[in-house]
């Protein structure tokens, strides 16, 4: 590449001006006789007169400490009296710079001057003491230009849509470009193992098992390797039989090993994922159990339905630990990453969110039209919710912390059924939802753009969610009685397992 020196002339910018990278490298050599002639005559250097004066003070201290260190308390005191007096403004400084002079060892000086010794580190420290008292167009920030550079990069990687881009990194050069290839579009495998509407779909965390709940009162554990190399078919691993109604809902626990699920009949039963076994029923409900969500800890969990109660569960106690009456019948619920927050909707048009440590409701937000479904984002600062519409369906973005709209999300139909929307992608970086047409709706979540509509389902699309381990793979489900499964139609690179 091209030297420090040469890039500095290209860019008619020097780093250092030469005075300065000369103090610079006396001052890190410890090359004090160059140093005094320097400061002699650098005074044009410096911001002011008093910044002038405490430049010096530092440099001289630290000459002063590395004297007394090595020994030469003579040659010490003279710098402490004819350098280090005259710069300095505050007395105290000057007294335990003298009292040092008593002690007789290296460690001692070094120890009672909190100072660790002449060298590299020290006087380093000194330069960036320096930096305060140059203007920083003499004196450039160290690694300036790599913060600079750096930052740009970062932007481009946050306003762009990567790593679904035509280029596989960021790069000065050029601004990163989208290929929408890289976004998953295209139908990968179509699971249609059950035999009536299926209402949820979600991925595991690790991203190895996808569960559907299905109004044949069932849910399905599919196998994700095994649905691409044995065909879907084969994929099924588990059927969790034991519902007496349609299931509506389904939770995996943070680790995997245990799967929530609820609806029509009342009930949340909990299944081992290994066996298929319910490991037990929980009834405390008087109506239908519209939603689950697990707390971070994988120790309790919440369950919300239309007879107006959130009921938060201990697993070990297998009791209700707390209840809210709400007032109204819940529709959805949800417990945010880091445990603080519990976010629900009711059927009187409102988000309601609740501080798990006070179990205070915190913030409620009032809409005009009735709420679905919520979908909170994994950094626990934005949720997402469904809002139904004749004429003009959204999908708002609200800010957790203050209850403000961020953005709208529109182009999907939804009119009378419960449709699900989830951010997904790497870092989250899109909203995607089902819809009453038979679409799946792909958006930019930074910017609202609609970038996909995605036909296949032959009926209403009910949920759709997004493989967490997988930037280039979710899921939808639909009344059609399938579950698809989408990939893009370009690899994604990133080592991702983009498909």
């Amino acid at each position: 590449g091209m030297q420090p020196r040469e890039r500095e002339k290209e860019s008619g910018i020097l780093s250092l001006s030469p005075e300065v990278t000369t103090l610079r490298t006396a001052l890190l050599q410890g090359d004090w006789t160059r140093i005094d002639a320097l400061l002699s005559n650098l005074t044009f250097l410096f911001k002011t007169e008093e910044h002038s004066k405490r430049a010096k003070f530092c440099v001289y201290r630290q000459k002063f400490l590395e004297l007394l260190e090595s020994g030469d308390t003579h040659k010490a005191l003279e710098c402490l009296k004819s350098e280090v007096t005259p710069f300095s403004s505050n007395l105290n400084e000057l007294q335990s710079l003298t009292l040092l002079v008593m002690y007789q060892t290296p460690e001692q000086v070094r120890l009672n001057a909190h100072w660790p010794g002449a060298g590299y580190d020290s006087r380093y420290a000194v330069l960036e003491s320096l930096r305060g008292c140059i203007p920083p167009d003499i004196l450039l920030p160290e690694r300036r230009l790599e913060k600079l550079l750096t930052s740009v990069l970062e932007n481009q990687v946050r306003e762009s849509l990567f790593p679904y881009t035509k280029q596989s990194a960021p790069s000065l050069l050029e601004d990163l470009e989208l290929n929408r290839d890289k976004i998953p579009s295209v139908t990968r495998v179509v699971l249609s193992q059950h035999d009536d509407e299926v209402w949820y779909v979600q991925f595991s965390y690790s991203g190895k098992y996808l569960a559907s709940g299905s109004k044949d009162k069932t849910a399905l554990i599919y196998d994700v390797e095994k649905m691409f190399s044995e065909g879907p078919e084969a994929a099924v691993v588990q059927r969790l039989v034991g519902h007496h109604n349609s299931l509506s809902f389904l939770a995996w626990s943070p680790c995997d090993t245990m799967l929530l699920t609820c609806g029509n009949d009342k009930t949340t039963k909990l299944w081992n994922v290994k066996t298929g076994q319910c490991i037990k029923s929980f009834e405390k409900h008087q109506e239908v159990v519209t939603s689950c969500s697990w707390f971070p800890s994988g120790k309790q969990f919440a369950t919300g339905s239309i007879d107006k109660f959130i009921h938060i569960w201990d697993l070990e106690l297998e009791e209700v630990v707390h209840s809210f009456h709400l007032g109204c019948r819940v529709s959805d619920l949800s417990v945010s990453k880091d445990g603080k927050l519990l976010v629900a909707v009711d059927y009187e048009k409102k988000i309601r969110i609740f501080d798990l440590e006070t179990k205070r409701e915190k913030i409620t937000i009032c809409e005009l039209e009735n709420i679905t479904s919520l979908c909170i984002s994994d950094d626990c600062t934005s949720v997402a919710a469904n809002v139904v519409s004749q004429t003009l369906p959204e999908i708002l973005l609200w800010n957790l912390s203050d209850g403000k709209v961020i953005r709208k999300f529109r182009g999907h139909r939804q009119a009378r059924f419960v449709i699900r929307s989830c951010f997904g992608g790497y870092r989250q970086k899109f909203v995607i939802s089902g819809s009453e047409d038979s679409f799946v709706y792909v958006w930019n979540r930074e910017t609202g753009d609609l970038l996909f509509s995605l036909g296949g389902h032959t009926a209403s699309v009910n949920s759709v969610a997004w493989n967490p381990a997988d930037p280039a793979m979710f899921a939808s489900a639909s009344d059609d009685k399938t579950v698809r499964v989408w990939g893009g139609a370009a690899p994604l690179g990133l080592g991702c397992k983009g498909r």
